[in-house]
């Protein structure tokens, strides 16, 4: 859902629907991140798209606090990885709020108005002016100036709305690619790993001791940890 809430802030900021053509919604079902139900609830709700992968990732955090697995944690670390969740989920948010300012405010209707005038105004008064001195040069040296100017104005009504697909925009497409890529990194890292990150490679030096239906692994004395450890001992 992390990978779907990227693309749908990119649809989003471009004004589009995740299903769009011009979008990476069918793309995301055919490579199996999303189910077509999911698609089509996500483009039939009317609030903003990018909100319902956030209910969705709230809604997985909750259900896995929720599994019997999780019961044998004291509740404090359940509160602790809820709240850093949380924390986390809200910062997707604000983020994406703030790019949405940025896409709503733009500037007013009347400021290309009153540049455009001004620089007419100017360049007039330029020819005028600089003629004495220029000689033969001044058309020259106007135009070149007018040019500058121009461009100047064309690249600050691009970055009005930086979420295009102009080539001053911002690379939208390369960040969701990047985001995909480091997710799908990590499940292929968890599947790549044949040993337990928490005590590294060292299996070997390694005990597993199974009680019933609870399995602990207890180092030896090398890790410096022993039978009188609280921790080992299932104490805080």
């Amino acid at each position: 859902m992390a990978i779907t809430y990227a693309y749908a802030c990119k649809a989003q900021l471009r004004g589009h629907s995740l299903n769009n053509t011009q979008e990476d919604g069918s793309n995301l079902v055919l490579r199996g991140v999303l189910s077509q139900t999911e698609l089509d609830v996500i483009c039939n709700q009317n609030a903003w798209q990018p909100f319902y992968c956030i209910d969705a990732m709230r809604a997985v955090m909750n259900e896995g606090l929720k599994l019997n697995n999780t019961e044998e944690h004291p509740d404090w670390r359940k509160n602790s990885a809820h709240q850093a969740m949380e924390n986390t989920i809200c910062n997707l948010a604000n983020a994406f709020g703030g790019c949405m300012k940025v896409k709503s405010t733009g500037l007013p209707v009347a400021y290309d108005d009153i540049l455009n005038s001004m620089g007419a105004i100017f360049f007039v008064a330029a020819v005028l002016a600089w003629a004495p001195g220029s000689g033969y040069y001044n058309p020259i040296i106007v135009l070149v100036a007018y040019i500058i100017v121009k461009m100047i104005i064309g690249v600050g009504n691009d970055m009005e709305d930086p979420f295009g697909h102009d080539e001053s925009d911002l690379p939208l497409e390369k960040y969701c690619m990047t985001i995909e890529k480091q997710i799908n990194a990590i499940d292929e890292r968890a599947l790549g790993i044949s040993y337990n990150l928490a005590y590294g490679p060292v299996v070997d030096k390694m005990a597993v001791v199974t009680n019933g239906e609870s399995t602990r692994i207890s180092a030896d004395i090398e890790f410096g940890v022993s039978e009188s450890t609280p921790l080992v001992n299932g104490k805080e």
